[in-house]
């Protein structure tokens, strides 16, 4: 056991920890708990429980296993992304839309908890592009969670209490597409528009970048 400042496990700790990415593999996770559970042993004595390292370990036990639950795209494309596409998977339980794959067939309220433990351990999940539909390409997981109608207002509603993106643009029929302007079911359609207002959202902003991603396709393709 090495007696080190306090200051000075966390700044070690840091450079050990998985980097905010939705890049890292599988093998990243399991080298950052090696790493971490071996600072444990050099910092502390078998008698101290519950270290900050400890929980951190537990993190990347728990998001480990979500991973392995949540992989029908890891497992079908091998990528070695998990983080890419973990929230699509959950996030098209029960879909029934075309390319909306998933392992589960419902979204439950053990679906919920998962969410958010997969939110609060890697919160750059939320910045994926990687959902897929029909004629649609570059979804994020907020997007993809308004598309399916089996994905509750709660959750979509939490996803943007944890700064999920309410501006995202997707391609559909290779044109910038906002989640509010495609066909997802009125009363749906009513229901994200109420939330995202609540949440602050401004639709004159969504106006400035829909203009831009216009000129940007114009410049592209004339």
């Amino acid at each position: 056991m090495i007696h080190l400042p306090k200051d000075i496990h966390i700044i070690i700790h840091n450079f050990l920890k998985l980097p905010s990415s939705i890049t890292i593999t599988n093998q990243d996770i399991k080298d950052s708990f090696i790493d971490n559970r071996n600072l444990k042993m050099v910092l502390y004595t078998k008698k101290d429980k519950d270290a900050f390292l400890d929980k951190y370990k537990k993190d990347l036990h728990t998001l480990y296993l979500l991973i392995q639950k949540y992989s029908y795209y890891e497992n079908e494309y091998r990528r070695n992304e998990p983080i890419s596409s973990i929230l699509i998977d959950l996030l098209c339980a029960g879909s029934l839309l075309p390319y909306a794959y998933s392992n589960h067939y419902v979204f439950t309220n053990d679906t919920f908890e998962d969410l958010k433990e997969i939110i609060r351990i890697a919160p750059h999940s939320l910045t994926s592009n990687y959902g897929q539909l029909r004629c649609r390409y570059y979804l994020s997981p907020l997007d993809m969670a308004c598309h399916n109608i089996n994905v509750p207002m709660y959750a979509i509603e939490y996803m943007l209490s944890q700064g999920a993106d309410m501006y995202h643009y997707y391609e559909f029929n290779g044109c910038k597409t906002h989640i509010l302007e495609d066909c997802i079911g009125e009363i749906r359609e009513n229901n994200i528009k109420q939330l995202f207002e609540k949440k602050g959202f401004d639709s004159e902003k969504m106006k400035i970048n829909s203009t831009l991603h216009y000129r940007r396709y114009r410049d592209m393709y004339g």
